[in-house]
């Protein structure tokens, strides 16, 4: 599974969120899907941290038009089909992690 996010987590933050999931459990993260790729809407920092951890995290799926009337706005991620972003983000990296 992979998952592209918005945002490069900060490391303070991240460390932070490491310990609140291994607190609280697996998170969700809310996704919109583009083929066998997913779209990160929230969660860049729930993402790096279960990929630190070596955890899953769990998804819950939207559609484009549920990410709209939940007052996404279409620019604020890349809707388009995600295929292109792997070339752009090694594994890891801002924007990509494979689980």
């Amino acid at each position: 599974m992979k998952i592209f996010t918005p945002n490069k987590p900060c490391p303070k933050h991240l460390q932070k969120v490491k310990e609140d999931v291994l607190k609280y459990g697996i998170p969700v993260i809310r996704v919109v899907q583009r083929g066998d790729e997913y779209i990160a809407i929230e969660g860049s920092h729930r993402c790096a941290a279960c990929k630190e951890l070596g955890i899953v995290p769990k998804i819950q799926v939207i559609s484009e038009s549920e990410y709209l009337e939940d007052g996404g706005v279409s620019g604020d991620i890349p809707l388009a089909t995600a295929g292109w972003i792997a070339d752009i983000f090694s594994e890891g990296e801002q924007g990509y992690f494979e689980f």
